[in-house]
């Protein structure tokens, strides 16, 4: 947890991070975007007493002067860059993922990456942790449907645990084979 009162003590603080920010063309509900360093989640960052911050939770203190601890500050606008003032507001990590699921950003069923992308996410035998292969899963599924063996019997073949043979039966797993 971070003091927010060693940013309060800086006069020059301010006109720092004001250099920082793109406010023109001036309109009061336009996005003020950063332009300055970000972080790996693209929110704006800089150092300040060698302490990295994060450009909206600081303006969203030094206009409020109350430290806003655990809680998140969330933009309106879903601009990560944007320090506007009136796009920031206080929430909880619920409360964020509610305006996300309330404005339609959330990614799931036909849009979620996993879907969009699918070339992205090595499945099978191409993913670095997999035990089996695709002729390996054929293999199980055929033991298991002939009714001689159990998946136990089956998880003590191929050294592996039961659960996973649940699941490769069930084809919650390798639903591509």
């Amino acid at each position: 947890m971070r003091s927010y009162e060693l940013l309060r003590a800086d006069s020059t603080l301010v006109s720092r991070l004001l250099g920082k920010i793109n406010i023109l063309p001036y309109s009061p509900d336009s996005c003020w975007e950063w332009n300055s360093t970000t972080s790996l989640s693209g929110y704006g960052v800089f150092v300040h007493k060698g302490i990295q911050w994060t450009a909206h939770r600081t303006i969203y203190y030094l206009l409020h002067q109350r430290d806003p601890e655990e809680l998140l500050v969330c933009h309106k606008c879903d601009n990560r860059l944007c320090c506007n003032p009136r796009h920031l507001f206080l929430g909880t990590y619920d409360d964020n993922q509610k305006d996300m699921a309330a404005k339609g950003r959330a990614c799931h069923g036909d849009r979620h990456h996993t879907r969009l992308y699918p070339e992205r996410r090595p499945r099978g035998e191409n993913h670095k942790n997999s035990k089996l292969t695709d002729s390996i899963v054929k293999q199980i599924r055929e033991l298991y449907s002939s009714g001689d063996y159990s998946q136990r019997q089956i998880a003590g073949m191929f050294q592996v645990n039961q659960t996973l043979i649940s699941q490769v039966v069930r084809h919650r797993i390798w639903t591509h084979v």
